[in-house]
């Protein structure tokens, strides 16, 4: 974040800046109104009472865009901030009462309207008794600064904010993962515990072949779930995987084209493909699908 301007150095106001009269101060004003002038950042001149006695251009092109003669003798606060009494968080007021040096971050208007932000160090002139005759007001426009403040607040607080619902959704996700993981589990057991138990049952009234198809057909159901089948039968389309597990029961390509409802030479195809995916050029496919499959 970037840090607001403080003081470089803080002004020895009894031995720095003291003279015996407003008029001593005013005199001589040549060389000083070049300098002051020259500045980029305000500067304007105070009584107690708070009218202006001097203004640099800075200040006019900020506040008045008018000459310096329709300022001086006006009320800062009247011609700065078209108040009809100081500011209350004026750092002016404050300098006046300690006879210290302040300094704060003030908002400023121009033509009505807001327009930023500036740094207001208020140093006070004393007189030998350690009165306070006039206050110096230094202004720096900050208004820059305090948007790229502003903005890399916003900026953290969107990161922290992101930060946050990708933990929220990192939490969802393994929510979902054990969730599933759940289902397999459930999924798994059920069929172990019902379906299995359920064919071995029916195995005693129905041909075994047939029952081998139900439980070739259940196998492929629940294997998206379960993945219990080595990777390498990944590469076999559902059909495929039907036929493997017809031809691992010991079914002839008639049988199976007969169970399936598809032409021998189908089936002749799918053997010729799944030999091929399995990379199995020579030895018996059944041999092979009941050791692996």
């Amino acid at each position: 974040m970037v840090k607001s301007t403080e003081w470089v150095f803080k002004p020895d106001v009894p031995t720095a800046i003291s003279v015996d009269t407003e008029d001593e101060f005013l005199s001589n004003t040549e060389l000083y109104e070049a300098v002051l002038s020259s500045i980029q950042d305000g500067i304007s001149v105070l009584k107690p009472d708070f009218k202006i006695i001097y203004v640099n251009q800075s200040m006019l092109h900020w506040y008045t865009g008018e000459d310096r003669s329709s300022v001086v003798g006006g009320k800062c606060y009247e011609v700065f901030h078209g108040r009809k009494e100081p500011c209350v968080c004026c750092p002016t007021i404050r300098a006046m009462r300690t006879a210290d040096p302040q300094m704060d971050l003030v908002p400023y208007t121009s033509g009505g309207e807001d327009s930023g932000w500036q740094k207001l160090y208020a140093v006070p002139v004393l007189d030998k008794n350690g009165h306070v005759v006039l206050v110096i007001e230094y202004i720096r426009d900050i208004t820059f600064q305090k948007r790229v403040e502003t903005n890399m607040n916003e900026l953290a607080e969107l990161y922290e904010n992101l930060e946050a619902q990708n933990d929220m959704l990192m939490e969802i996700l393994n929510q979902r993962e054990r969730y599933k993981e759940d289902l397999e589990q459930a999924i798994t057991q059920n069929v172990e515990k019902y379906i299995r138990p359920s064919l071995n049952y029916l195995k005693k009234n129905v041909k075994e072949r047939d029952i081998n198809i139900v439980s070739g057909i259940i196998d492929e159901i629940v294997y998206p779930i379960t993945k219990k089948r080595p990777s390498v039968f990944d590469r076999l389309t559902p059909r495929e995987l039907q036929v493997c597990a017809m031809i691992k029961e010991g079914y002839t390509s008639k049988e199976i084209a007969d169970a399936l409802f598809i032409t021998k030479k189908t089936v002749d195809y799918h053997r010729s493909s799944i030999r091929k995916k399995l990379d199995l050029k020579n030895g018996n496919l059944r041999v092979y699908l009941e050791t692996h499959l």
